[in-house]
């Protein structure tokens, strides 16, 4: 029976029926195990290592291909170095299109100008007033011969110093009269035909206008007797150049219903603009 002891040998010598194993047996059956073990431990250490390497390898190649990928300098921020080249010479060259551009909108900003500056004219003309050029000598200098005037008689009421455009019956000029009003109804004129004085209302005019250039005049044809007062619904009217003007010296008095229109301005010559 299992566990019990067998008498073999001589009296006193008792053996044991269950003889264990050869010790080597036992190394052996336990080094088995454990060399499997280690077998084991080292196979599967060098499949995580070989994992990890692979793992690392990947990692590598992907670090390399994404460092290799990042681009330096300008290609950063998206330019590539060819395009940042190309822009570097694109810049270094003269900016030849940018001129033009810059000339075609220079001439287009031009014309526009030019446009309105013609639409504002032909709205002044057609809307508010209406041109008339200068003949003669009679306004110099305050005027001179082929001015273009702009005039309007857009709510106009006569006034002292105003230069008007008007027609007369009293002559067989058939041209429009360019002039200075001198006095309007109502007001006394008094001109000195030597000296060229005038006075209105017995005040003495200053008249930094007016030329004395030429034949001096001392006659006109004109029946008028000086002082003399102004008739009502009439002006009394002088050329700036008092000794080469056809006026109310020579015409008498003028009815403001033949007045065209007031003096606005002098539109050409350009480099003369003026207003009055």
């Amino acid at each position: 029976m299992d566990g019990e002891f067998e008498r073999t040998g001589s009296e006193g010598e008792e053996t044991n029926n269950l003889i264990p194993e050869p010790t080597d047996n036992i190394e052996a059956e336990f080094s088995g195990p454990v060399t499997g073990v280690a077998e084991d431990n080292a196979a599967l250490l060098y499949g995580i290592a070989g994992e990890n390497n692979g793992i690392i390898a990947e990692a590598s190649e992907e670090n390399g291909a994404g460092l290799s990928a990042i681009p330096e300098g300008n290609e950063a921020d998206g330019i590539t170095a060819a395009e940042a080249a190309s822009s570097e010479t694109a810049d270094k060259k003269p900016g030849k299109e940018r001129e033009k551009k810059g000339t075609v909108a220079s001439l287009l900003e031009w014309v526009e100008l030019f446009a309105v500056s013609v639409a504002v004219v032909m709205t002044i003309l057609v809307c508010i007033g209406r041109h008339s050029p200068v003949i003669g000598s009679s306004m110099n200098d305050t005027l001179r011969e082929n001015d273009l005037l702009i005039i309007s008689d857009l709510f106009y009421t006569p006034k002292q110093g105003d230069i008007v455009v008007f027609e007369s019956k009293k002559t067989t000029y058939e041209k429009p009269y360019v002039k200075r009003i001198i006095a309007t109804a109502g007001q006394t004129v008094d001109y000195n035909k030597s000296t060229g004085e005038v006075k209105v209302d017995g005040k003495l005019m200053y008249e930094d206008y007016a030329l004395y250039k030429g034949i001096e005049r001392t006659s006109y044809n004109a029946d008028i007797i000086y002082p003399y007062t102004v008739p009502e619904g009439c002006v009394f009217v002088m050329g700036d150049n008092r000794w080469n003007s056809t006026d109310s010296r020579d015409i008498g008095p003028v009815d403001q219903r033949c007045i065209i229109g007031r003096v606005i301005c002098r539109l050409f010559p350009i480099n003369d603009f003026k207003s009055f």
